[in-house]
């Protein structure tokens, strides 16, 4: 399996980084790797994830008010956000065509 993001995912990963960062150096990369150690888990246990709308799972990243929210197509784990637990809930739902 491997991994995929859209790229507003992208995107909010790195605001969410340079954020952290700025509010506490160093916690960027500390953000960055909780990010990765929770995606490679998932590469492993795709359907770990809590069952969500329209096929998507999400994942908390350890530490962080971010989960992970990503459906499973085929051999691919496709990240849709990375989504701040105080943001819009289901925000990114236009991101699912």
């Amino acid at each position: 399996m491997r991994a995929r993001h859209h790229r507003a995912a992208d995107q909010e990963l790195a605001e969410a980084t340079l954020y952290h960062d700025r509010e506490r150096p160093g916690y960027g990369e500390r953000f960055v790797d909780a990010f990765h150690a929770s995606r490679d888990f998932l590469l492993q246990f795709p359907n770990s994830g809590r069952p969500g709308l329209r096929g998507t799972r999400s994942w908390k990243i350890t530490n962080f008010p971010y989960s992970i929210v990503y459906v499973v197509l085929d051999e691919i784990l496709f990240i849709i956000a990375v989504a701040h637990h105080r943001r819009r809930p289901g925000y990114w739902r236009s991101r699912l065509r």
